[in-house]
């Protein structure tokens, strides 16, 4: 898997780890020029739909709540990037998110310190409709390139 480009976009680097259900890689976002996690379902779920349908939907949440960790930062200092260490409680209150519909991400800090944090979030659609409700802990390390190197030596 490494060394791709996936979507015309995400250059594949090293992996990450591997869990029960996915791989994940160390990428970057060749469009906007920043790091990023990839994870790829193992492949003995790639025919199992309703799977592939829980991991399509898990993605564009994560993804809709991607802005959560630098709500809560000092906009006078520049971002710092973040790793998503879990989901506490996912709750998605839709089939899917629709491309081209705008959604708006509210973060309140449930707790906050110097590399970690945990969120309640809320995605909500153009029409006002709760989309996704969350509960995320993140993990963001004082020097995200050298947390990334010595996590792939290991």
């Amino acid at each position: 898997m490494a060394n791709r480009v996936l979507g015309g976009r995400y250059a594949v680097q090293d992996k990450i780890g591997t869990g029960g259900m996915a791989i994940v890689y160390r990428g970057l976002d060749e469009v906007l020029g920043r790091p990023v996690a990839i994870k790829t379902m193992l492949p003995q779920y790639a025919n199992d739909q309703s799977f592939a349908a829980r991991f399509k939907q898990e993605a564009q949440a994560a993804a809709a709540l991607a802005g959560c960790f630098d709500k809560e930062r000092d906009p006078a200092q520049p971002a710092r990037p973040g790793l998503l260490l879990g989901t506490r409680r996912l709750e998605l209150h839709t089939d899917s998110f629709a491309a081209g519909r705008t959604y708006r991400v509210t973060a309140a800090s449930t707790f906050w310190d110097a590399e970690t944090a945990a969120f309640a979030c809320t995605v909500v659609d153009d029409a006002g409709t709760v989309v996704a409700e969350a509960a995320l802990n993140a993990f963001r390390p004082p020097d995200f390139g050298t947390f990334i190197k010595e996590q792939a030596e290991t």
